[in-house]
């Protein structure tokens, strides 16, 4: 039979091997969510440069960081601009210059 000590020991080491189960699978799901997230905010970069590029041509840099920048809720907003606003609203709304650095007249 097992003493008290080995009974304790045996009991100890499962409550632990069950916590870090229950860890390991919490870090998945985090990690999971967080990629959804990234994924998420690609997808809505690549759309927004995509129409803003078809509409407008080539994009200045400065135009290109800020979309880099922008969060999602602000991408997400900027995409349905994009397809009937002037370039001018979409700058503004990243708080760019209305005219992209060297244009000016």
């Amino acid at each position: 039979m097992a003493s008290d000590l080995e009974r304790k020991l045996l009991e100890g080491s499962v409550l632990e091997q069950e916590l870090l189960q229950e860890g390991r699978q919490e870090g998945r799901q985090e990690g999971r969510q967080e990629g959804r997230q990234v994924g998420r905010q690609e997808g809505l970069r690549i759309s927004l440069v995509a129409v803003l590029t078809a509409r407008f041509g080539p994009l200045s840099d400065n135009l290109r960081t800020a979309i880099e920048s922008a969060s999602a809720e602000t991408m997400t907003r900027l995409i349905s601009l994009a397809a009937t606003e002037p370039l001018a609203t979409i700058r503004d709304h990243l708080h760019l210059p209305v005219t992209p650095p060297g244009t000016e007249q």
